[in-house]
């Protein structure tokens, strides 16, 4: 199974889009092979073991250090093909499962979001109506919001762009004064 994840992490997939995640649990002789690739590759290779991880166990999950976890959150949220396993951001806002264990390692995370809230490329959802939504989702917007709840900031979606990139500047200004 721990081949399988890394070949869906690696092409790329959301988790939503996952044919092991969900229908199979990693094998109790798998979990430390799990574990140390996650340390060793904390990057978007190790997205669906960290989440395997997860589903196994909530201390097997809490034994990654959260600088790892954010480091493989992030890699994801730069990486994957389409965002919808981490939430939505208007219309009907919802905090998807990676999106909150982003915010959970809370100020361990901050360096590791700091370069994606610099990401101005589209976050594209698969399916009709997410998709027509999330049209207006740059990757920076999902950082921001993160970033903005670790801080204990209401993060705000804003219709307009120029909004948004005024919100992320002044969170990175603050940031940077503290």
């Amino acid at each position: 199974m721990m081949a399988e994840l890394i070949v869906e992490s690696t092409s790329r997939l959301s988790l939503m889009e996952s044919t092991v995640l969900g229908r199979k649990k990693l094998l109790p002789e798998e979990e430390q092979a799990a574990l140390d690739y996650v340390v060793k590759n904390a990057d978007f290779t190790a997205y669906h073991l960290l989440f395997a991880l997860r589903d196994r166990s909530e201390a097997l999950y809490q034994s990654i250090p959260a600088v790892v976890r954010t480091a493989v959150l992030c890699a994801a949220l730069s990486q994957l093909t389409y965002l919808n396993d981490w939430g939505h951001l208007a219309v009907a806002p919802r905090v998807g499962a990676p999106a909150r264990a982003l915010v959970e390692a809370g100020a361990a995370a901050l360096s590791r979001i700091e370069p994606v809230l610099a990401d101005r490329r589209p976050a594209p959802f698969f399916g009709s109506a997410d998709a027509t939504i999330a049209t207006q989702y740059r990757r920076a917007d999902f950082a921001y919001r993160a970033a903005a709840s670790i801080l204990g900031r209401k993060a705000v979606f804003h219709d307009r762009v120029e909004k948004r990139d005024a919100a992320i500047a002044s969170l990175k200004s603050d940031r940077s004064t503290q």
